[in-house]
C-alpha cells in the first residue's frame, strides 16, 4: 500500500455560497467528455465521471489555467491514482475546482513537488498549502496538460467541488465561454426492454412482461465529433414524470453507483468509443442517490397494460430531444 505523505496544514476558508463564474481552463476550449458519464475501470472500481474534459488535442505540456483567482489548497503527486498530477485552487464562496491528469506544475510550486518527487521515489504525495502562501489569478498557468493517473490520452481533467469536498457539481453550471458544439444533437440509438435490444423507432411499440418495464436507452448528445453523457432524462408515463436522471451534482457518497444508473454489461469506453446505457427504471426502490431527482416507481407499482411513454433528454448546453414510445405488457 501507498504511504502518503502530507506538508503544512491548511487553516480556514470563506463561507460557502458565492455564485461563481469560471472561465476554460484551456484556450480555444472544446469539451470531450461532460459530467456524470459512466466510467468502466480504474484503480477505485467503476465510478461516475465527476467533472468535464477539455482537448489538449492530445499534447502533452498545453498550458493548464485558472478557472478563477483564487489560492492553492494542494497539490497531488501520484502518477497510479486515477487523477494522476493534481492541482487543486480555492475561490471566493469557498468553491473549489480540480485540474487533473497534468504533467507538470506551475514554477510556483515546481521546485518543491520536484524535490518531494524525487525523496518520496513514486509514493503517494500530497502537499497542503496556507491560503496566503500562493494566489493564482483568473487566466494565470498553474500547470501543463498531460495524461497522469488513468488518462486515455492527454487532455484536461476539470471539477467542481463543494468547500468540504462532499459533492462535486457540474463545471457547465458555472462555466462562461466554453462555445456550444457546431454538430451538437442529442440521439437515442437502441432501447432495451427486459434485456432485449432493439431498435429505437420514435412512437414504436414495444413488449413487455411483469409488473413494470426494465427500459433501457443508449442515448447521448454529439459534440465536437465525441459522444457525450446527457445532463437530464425524465420519464413520463401517461403524462405524469415518474422517473428522473439529473446530473447536476454528485455526492461523493455516490461516486461508485453507477449501477443504480447505468447497465454494466452494455456500457463500455475505450479511447474511441463511448457507449452508455441509461436505466430507466430503479433496480433499489428505496434507493436515495443524488441524480435521481424522481422517483415515482414505488407509488405506480405496476403499470397499466398499456403505456404511452414520453421521454425528454437535455444535453450539458441544454439542447432538448423527445421520443415516445407505447409499452404493452404481455403475458409471462
Amino acid at each position: 500500500m501507498k504511504k502518503l505523505f502530507v506538508a503544512w496544514m491548511v487553516v480556514g476558508i470563506a463561507l460557502f455560497g458565492y455564485a461563481l463564474r469560471l472561465y476554460p481552463p484551456v484556450d480555444n476550449p472544446r469539451v470531450t467528455s461532460t459530467f456524470g458519464e459512466y466510467r468502466p475501470l480504474g484503480s477505485r472500481g467503476p465510478h461516475f465521471h465527476m467533472g468535464v474534459d477539455f482537448s489538449t488535442a492530445r499534447r502533452i505540456g498545453i498550458d493548464i489555467k485558472a478557472a478563477a483567482d483564487g489560492y492553492l489548497d494542494r497539490v497531488v503527486i501520484d502518477k497510479d491514482d486515477i487523477y494522476g498530477y493534481v492541482v487543486i485552487l480555492v475561490h471566493e464562496g469557498g468553491y473549489k475546482t480540480l485540474y487533473a491528469h497534468m504533467s507538470d506544475f506551475a514554477p510556483a510550486v515546481k521546485e518543491i513537488t520536484d524535490d518531494l518527487e524525487r525523496e518520496f521515489n513514486g509514493e503517494r504525495v500530497v502537499v497542503q498549502f496556507h491560503p496566503d502562501d500562493i494566489v493564482f489569478k483568473k487566466g494565470e498557468v498553474i500547470g501543463k496538460s498531460g495524461s497522469t493517473g488513468e488518462a486515455m490520452k492527454p487532455h484536461c481533467h476539470f471539477e467542481v467541488r463543494d468547500e468540504g469536498e462532499k459533492v462535486s457539481y457540474d463545471p457547465m453550471l458555472f462555466l462562461v465561454g466554453v462555445p456550444r458544439p457546431i454538430d451538437e444533437r442529442v440521439v437515442i440509438d437502441k432501447i432495451s426492454v427486459d434485456s432485449t435490444v432493439m431498435s429505437f423507432v420514435d412512437g414504436g411499440e414495444y413488449e413487455f412482461k411483469g409488473d413494470f418495464p426494465k427500459l433501457e436507452i443508449l442515448a447521448y448528445s454529439i459534440g465536437n465529433g465525441n459522444r457525450l453523457g446527457l445532463k437530464d432524462i425524465k420519464y413520463y408515463l401517461n403524462g405524469t414524470l415518474i422517473y428522473e436522471l439529473s446530473f447536476s451534482k454528485i455526492d461523493w457518497l455516490d461516486f461508485g453507483n453507477v449501477s443504480y444508473v447505468y447497465d454494466g454489461e452494455k456500457s463500455r469506453m475505450n479511447v474511441e468509443e463511448y457507449v452508455a446505457w441509461y436505466r430507466l427504471y430503479p433496480i433499489d426502490m428505496e434507493a436515495n442517490l443524488s441524480m435521481i431527482k424522481v422517483n415515482r416507481f414505488p407509488e405506480v407499482k405496476r403499470f397499466p397494460d398499456v403505456s404511452n411513454i414520453k421521454i425528454i433528454m437535455e444535453d450539458a448546453w441544454g439542447m432538448k430531444k423527445e421520443a415516445k414510445i407505447i409499452l404493452r405488457r404481455v403475458e409471462n
